[in-house]
């Protein structure tokens, strides 16, 4: 399963891509809002980790742009003090969010859970705009093994 981890700040970004990429997931990178959404475009991923610290745009603006056009499961990255003020004033966020700094077992739990209820709500494709992406051949019993403990 490919998944985009979309982050100007460079040590979350690598150390996020390091924990999924070691988790058995193929993780693709974006250092701005503009190669997000070619990435989007492009790859057609099964799940982007979106740092509220990307270049080019704000959040909210990022998940409403990439709502007009997919059903993308978008797990939000904040800092541990804005997020419970962030989730709670407005849940348009994203479809869950995780507090940085995170333990490796904790994204994976969060992103694991995101790409299951995907698949349970969506059991037969992953919508990108006018085209549909057929959802690949991962059962869910294939995402749970993907899970391999990070230390």
């Amino acid at each position: 399963m490919q998944i985009i981890v979309a982050s100007s700040n460079l040590f979350r970004r690598e150390l996020s891509s390091y924990v999924l990429s070691e988790a058995g997931y193929t993780v693709h990178e974006a250092n701005d809002s503009s190669a997000l959404f070619r990435m989007i475009n492009r790859i057609k991923p099964a799940l982007v980790l979106l740092d509220t610290w990307l270049n080019g745009a704000n959040e909210l603006d990022i998940v409403r742009r990439i709502r007009q056009n997919s059903l993308i499961p978008i797990l939000a990255l904040m800092s541990g003090s804005a997020m419970t003020y962030k989730r709670n004033a407005n849940p348009e966020l994203g479809d869950d969010c995780i507090a940085w700094p995170y333990q490796a077992e904790e994204l994976l739990i969060h992103v694991h859970t995101l790409l299951l209820r995907a698949t349970q709500i969506r059991p037969n494709a992953l919508g990108y705009g006018e085209m549909l992406h057929a959802k690949d051949d991962t059962t869910e019993s294939e995402l749970c093994s993907a899970h391999t403990e990070v230390g």
